[in-house]
């Protein structure tokens, strides 16, 4: 499992720095955020799983869903980043094909803010028929 926060400050978690190897973290803390910050768990499904190489990431609740599928495409790079965003008028927007639930809710405002300890699962366009 990964776990960011996302304004770019690293740090360890507490199974690293009691010498047990841990996930591959990407830890970045948003002002007036607190290392101890209650998580959100966002679940990968699909092509975007296998490109991610993982099912599971963690980021501190308050985040918006915009933020989520940015720091994700930095993170994973062009094979993720090119699944979830497209750019329209210079900006980075939501591929319209990707489905993003938040307690089984489909989600359409980038700018919604992820409360505490909710799930946010994001599903990639599939083809086929």
């Amino acid at each position: 499992m990964s776990v960011f926060h996302p304004e770019g400050v690293k740090h360890h978690s507490p199974a690293n720095i009691a010498g047990k190897k841990d996930n591959e973290q990407l830890t970045r803390t948003p002002k007036g955020c607190h290392i101890n910050s209650i998580m959100t768990t966002v679940k990968l499904f699909g092509a975007l799983r296998d490109r991610a190489g993982t099912g599971k990431v963690e980021i501190p609740e308050g985040v918006t869903i915009r933020e989520i599928l940015d720091r994700l495409g930095e993170k994973y790079g062009p094979p993720v980043r090119d699944l979830l965003l497209e750019e329209k008028a210079g900006r980075p927007v939501k591929r319209q094909p990707v489905v993003i639930l938040i307690a089984g809710l489909p989600q359409l405002d980038l700018e919604r803010r992820v409360g505490p300890e909710e799930t946010v699962s994001i599903f990639p366009a599939v083809a086929g028929g």
